[in-house]
């Protein structure tokens, strides 16, 4: 073997020693979350978009939310209500758009509202009401914290009323007869036995 073939190899040796990478052990830090979700309870308009604006990641977005819909959120369609997603705790600031494949439209915001989250609760993000003139409600937002109480042999029910103004909404007990008016705020979880419960 002549020098110039050694010194060859003792390069490539050199090199690949150079690339080889430090061991472990490797460990990422997952930042505190809370768990969010949208849904779309505007009757008057066709679907929207909500999204987190003033953060990059762990900042769930929702597209193509339909009437009662929560849509797609991440990119996965959903049905009704979409699973909770991860969102950094703190203050955030969402937007609704709607949904549109033309740039003009697409950027106009409907609803801009900031939330604050505390790690290890779940909320549900509500846009409801109206954004044709004239129609009662207006167009909101309305944020349920989604921690169930243990009900212990019970069972926890809780109805928010949202539709619009002037329709009144009660939750009956199937066994008792007895009523609740149901009410936009407080949405307060009831507990109850294990029946049947009539919305309407």
């Amino acid at each position: 073997m002549n020098l110039m073939r050694v010194g060859a190899m003792v390069s490539i040796v050199a090199a690949l020693a150079a690339c080889k990478h430090e061991g472990g052990p490797f460990s990422s830090v997952t930042p505190p979350t809370a768990g969010l979700r949208y849904v779309n309870l505007m009757p008057d308009r066709a679907a929207v978009d909500f999204r987190i604006v003033d953060a990059i990641t762990f900042a769930p977005s929702a597209f193509g939310a339909s009437f009662r819909t929560g849509g797609s959120p991440n990119g996965i369609a959903t049905a009704f209500l979409p699973a909770y997603a991860p969102v950094l705790t703190g203050k955030h600031e969402i937007r609704m758009f709607w949904n549109s494949t033309n740039p003009d439209t697409a950027q106009m915001v409907l609803l801009d509202t900031t939330l604050t989250f505390t790690a290890n609760v779940n909320y549900t993000f509500y846009a409801y009401g109206y954004t044709t003139a004239g129609q009662s409600p207006v167009l909101k937002a309305f944020v349920t914290v989604d921690s169930t109480p243990d009900p212990g042999s019970n069972v926890a029910l809780r109805v928010v009323h949202l539709a619009p103004a002037g329709v009144p909404a009660t939750a009956q007990h199937s066994k008792s007869a007895a009523s609740v008016v149901v009410s936009v705020a407080p949405a307060e979880f009831m507990r109850s036995s294990a029946v049947w419960w009539s919305i309407s």
